[in-house]
């Protein structure tokens, strides 16, 4: 079912369908009792809300997509492929929103800002194309640099790596202090 056509003099609304973006996400869904699966309107209209609210204040988000929408309110119409809107039951009182479907499959975003941020990387990811790719878009060989809690956190196996390396760099420095101070000790005997 379409949405009726806007008068002329209503505000104009931009409808972005995130499943159109070609962005995948697990399909993974929680079980348990505690959970319960809403059709996701509501969770959609905050994120739209969120999105219109970050574009009047975010310069950045001005310059990437100002431009496409001429200064339109956005209104989601979808999440994107193999993402999932869950309300998890806390107390008998509270239901908290998660989103689950992350490809890093290490956690779910727990608010539509929250969530916003990860959508806005797919959105600039799609963007990528005609953006002719200038600098900002150049920090990742895919062009995208997600700002997202999810995408910014790592595994537990990656900080592992990551101590891993620190740890050996550290040692290759300490290795290279000791080299030279026996350099030089050799040199005046």
């Amino acid at each position: 079912m379409s949405s009726p056509k806007p008068s002329e003099d209503a505000e104009k609304v931009v409808q972005i369908d995130l499943s159109s973006y070609g962005h995948t996400g697990t399909g993974y869904k929680p079980t348990g009792d505690d959970y319960i699966f809403p059709e996701p309107d509501n969770f959609l209209k905050s994120l739209s809300r969120a999105f219109n609210k970050q574009l009047s204040i975010d310069s950045r988000l001005k310059e990437d997509f100002n431009q496409t929408y001429h200064g339109a309110q956005v209104e989601f119409t979808a999440l994107p492929t193999g993402y999932t809107v869950t309300k998890k039951i806390r107390d008998t009182n509270r239901q908290d929103y998660e989103i689950h479907g992350h490809f890093s499959g290490i956690g779910s975003f727990d608010s539509a800002p929250q969530f916003l941020k990860h959508a806005v990387g797919i959105m600039r990811l799609h963007l990528v194309d005609w953006l002719e790719l200038r600098e900002e878009h150049l920090t990742k060989p895919d062009g995208l640099e997600c700002e997202c809690v999810l995408c910014k956190r790592k595994t537990a196996e990656q900080a592992w790596i990551q101590k891993k390396v620190d740890r050996e760099a550290k040692g290759a420095s300490v290795g290279v202090v000791f080299e030279d101070k026996a350099d030089k000790n050799t040199d005046g005997l």
